[in-house]
């Protein structure tokens, strides 16, 4: 009588298996790969619209429910400032961010500025930078404005990003004057084993 075979595997080989195995699937498709007939890595893009802004002042007032209208009455020193948060997922960074405004007739300068602040575990205090920023002059008219902004390296899950949106009030109230009606930020996954393409030729 022949006895039968065994083919399973010992748990050392099994796990020798199963390691060769990954690391074949992680060279089948590297961090680099390239579009169809391109050379640049292929990204992969997420856009998100960010949460409801929040005056940074109690006696900065606004009104609006979809969109936010400032609504001080009276010139000051400092400026009325809203602020947007927005959260990125993990090992992504920020790309753009896109807003849409509305001014009116005799609407004051506007200051768009996009910030992060982060906090490490190995960190005290938190690290706040802004990454890039743009005035409006206040003509009037409705447009979207786009903020491109340089990814700062940082561990997304370390830092709270947002936009803060600055009303100048030094010489004109901005009541009736300004809205702002939607913000889009747009980030990128910094890297990944499978991409959206592969290379046209392996």
């Amino acid at each position: 009588m022949m006895r039968r075979a065994n083919f399973r595997l010992r748990p050392a080989g099994n796990a020798r298996w199963l390691a060769s195995g990954l690391l074949l699937l992680a060279g089948a498709a590297p961090a680099t790969d390239a579009p169809a007939g391109g050379t640049a890595p292929a990204n992969d893009f997420r856009t998100t619209i960010a949460r409801a802004g929040f005056p940074a002042l109690s006696t900065d007032l606004s009104s609006g429910e979809t969109s936010y209208s400032c609504g001080n009455l009276a010139v000051r020193v400092t400026p009325h400032r809203v602020r947007y948060p927005f959260s990125l997922p993990d090992d992504s960074g920020p790309v753009a961010v896109d807003v849409w405004t509305t001014a009116f007739s005799g609407a004051p300068s506007l200051e768009l500025r996009v910030r992060v602040s982060c906090l490490s575990g190995q960190q005290l205090l938190p690290v706040t930078q802004t990454l890039n920023a743009l005035t409006l002059p206040g003509t009037a008219g409705s447009q979207r404005v786009t903020i491109a902004v340089t990814d700062p390296g940082v561990p997304a899950e370390d830092c709270r990003f947002w936009l803060e949106a600055a009303f100048a009030l030094d010489a004109t109230p901005c009541s009736s004057r300004w809205i702002l009606d939607k913000v889009r930020v747009t980030s990128r996954v910094r890297d990944r084993i499978f991409r959206s393409r592969f290379p046209a030729t392996p």
